[in-house]
């Protein structure tokens, strides 16, 4: 009988080039687009979000949805995130996208509390007491999505200067962009998804540099994100080092005091140094 095969066999020997080939080229394409259905199938896919029976691949890219929210809105919705959370809790774990996606459903499906998380009720109007993880996550995710409805919903009399540049653009020469075109369920989703992995960037930095400024703050074990996880293991690999360190230098500490304890060598010479005395009357000194 023969040996055990070293590679699972394959009547192309491991090469199925013509299907693989071609399949490669479009993720590889995909990818090059940066287009963001991609990266939601890959990442975003989940049973509580899209149906798969209404998905569709959206048109736009990932750069289309990085440049439209780089705006005040962004930076505002964030702070608001550092204020109400993430200082009061600067190292709890990140919820996973599923858990994000549980308790999306929960929301979008009340109606009455659904203004809460837009941005559309005054912020000393709305009771976040009670609020859990994935609500201040949610918050923020559903802000960004309600503020580009400012393109549709909202008159440019009622628009600051920013938002009025952007609501001008996609009449005009963003018309023909598919990221201003009236959005449905799958560009909807991607954007959230990607909103996600927007805010979970932000919040992975704020994190690092919270405990590089504070290093005397214990880090929990298990449940950290990469970046942050990259972060602790750089400082266990410090304190490793520092604590050989201190071993070395204790170490040449006590042999240092070992050795001045010890009598000089030239002492020690002497010391062991048969001694000659003159011989005593009727004695003879032994050589």
């Amino acid at each position: 009988m023969a040996g055990f095969p070293t590679a699972p066999p394959s009547l192309s020997n491991g090469d199925p080039a013509p299907f693989w080939g071609a399949l490669e080229n479009n993720i590889i394409a995909g990818l090059e687009e940066s287009i963001a259905s991609l990266y939601f199938r890959c990442y975003g896919w989940d049973d509580n979000a899209i149906s798969s029976e209404i998905w569709r691949d959206v048109e736009w890219t990932i750069g289309d949805f990085a440049i439209f929210y780089d705006c005040p809105e962004a930076e505002a919705a964030w702070e608001t995130f550092v204020k109400d959370y993430l200082s009061q809790n600067p190292i709890e774990r990140s919820p996973e996208w599923r858990e994000i996606t549980i308790e999306l459903q929960r929301v979008l499906g009340d109606v009455d509390r659904l203004q809460d998380y837009t941005n559309m009720h005054p912020a000393d109007q709305v009771e976040k007491g009670f609020w859990t993880r994935e609500d201040h996550w949610i918050a923020y995710i559903l802000r960004m999505i309600n503020y580009r409805s400012i393109i549709y919903h909202a008159g440019p009399e009622d628009l600051g200067d920013f938002e009025h540049r952007v609501w001008a653009y996609a009449f005009s020469f963003g018309a023909d962009n598919p990221f201003y075109r009236q959005w449905d369920a799958s560009d909807k989703w991607c954007a959230m998804y990607l909103l996600y992995a927007k805010l979970s960037f932000l919040r992975d930095s704020y994190t690092v540099k919270y405990l590089l400024d504070n290093p005397h703050i214990p880090v929990p074990e298990g449940g950290i994100h990469p970046v942050v996880t990259d972060e602790v293991r750089r400082r266990e690999v410090e304190e490793a080092e520092q604590r050989m360190q201190d071993w070395i230098n204790f170490r040449n500490n006590l042999t240092g005091e070992n050795y001045l304890r010890r009598p000089p060598p030239w002492y020690r010479r002497l010391w062991y140094r048969p001694m000659w005395f003159p011989p005593q009357d009727g004695q003879q000194n032994n050589q």
